[in-house]
């Protein structure tokens, strides 16, 4: 034995009224199958008409009115474990029976839980793709100064020398940044001019003591799309 569920729905935007129906929804189930029992199990709203009749292999189900949204949830026994089914109707003005083998996709308030988890996973998945938009500057910048080939320009002013720092450490954090900044403020405040030996000493621990850009991109990326994976799963979409 085995309960076979349905849920009937107007998904379109008119009402059906009975006069529109030509011939009433069917379902017939396989040849060795035979209907022991018909079980309304809701009814939205609660006041619609609805009638099911049945014989041992199908049931039909008429109704006075199915406004948009409108549904009929009920459950057929039948004595075997084949599933399958066969649905028809023919009604004024609809094209055609729209058979899902899948329930339609409801979010529980479980599944609600999960929707700031995959959000904040999407932000940490995208994150990623800056490091690793950013890692080949970091490569080149990192091999220049282990190579001593790394220089600081000759300045005009303390807000080009703000600006060519910014643009040419990108890739490491305003936190790690920072030092070289508070360089540029003292020479700035003490209107000493440039002094390029501290720039570039400040410049080389700043950047070869920042994080690994790929790494962090890598392990970022991981987190956010094991949990985006694990939040579209938990929430029935996968």
């Amino acid at each position: 034995m085995s309960k076979m569920t349905f849920l009937v729905e107007n998904t379109g935007n008119k009402p059906i009224l009975a006069s529109d129906v030509v011939s009433p929804i069917k379902i017939e189930t396989p040849e060795k199958s035979n209907i022991l029992d018909v079980i309304v199990e809701s009814k939205k709203p609660e006041n619609l008409e609805v009638i099911i009749t049945n014989n041992s292999r199908s049931v039909e189900i008429d109704f006075s009115l199915l406004n948009p949204a409108d549904t009929i949830l009920f459950s057929l026994l039948v004595d075997s474990l084949d599933k399958d089914f066969k649905a028809t109707t023919r009604i004024a003005g609809v094209k055609d029976l729209k058979v899902n083998n899948e329930p339609p996709k409801t979010l529980t308030v479980w599944a609600l839980l999960w929707i700031p988890v995959g959000l904040l996973s999407l932000v940490l998945f995208l994150t990623s793709f800056v490091g690793f938009i950013q890692f080949p500057q970091e490569v080149r910048i990192k091999r220049s100064i282990r190579n001593g080939l790394f220089e600081v320009p000759e300045f005009k002013s303390y807000e080009e020398a703000h600006k060519w720092v910014k643009e040419t450490t990108n890739f490491i954090t305003s936190r790690e940044r920072e030092p070289i900044f508070e360089i540029l403020k003292e020479l700035e405040e003490k209107n000493s001019g440039f002094d390029q030996h501290r720039i570039l000493s400040a410049i080389e621990k700043a950047v070869l003591n920042s994080l690994n850009n790929l790494i962090m991109a890598l392990v970022i990326g991981s987190i956010g799309a094991l949990g985006l994976y694990y939040s579209i799963s938990s929430m029935g979409y996968l």
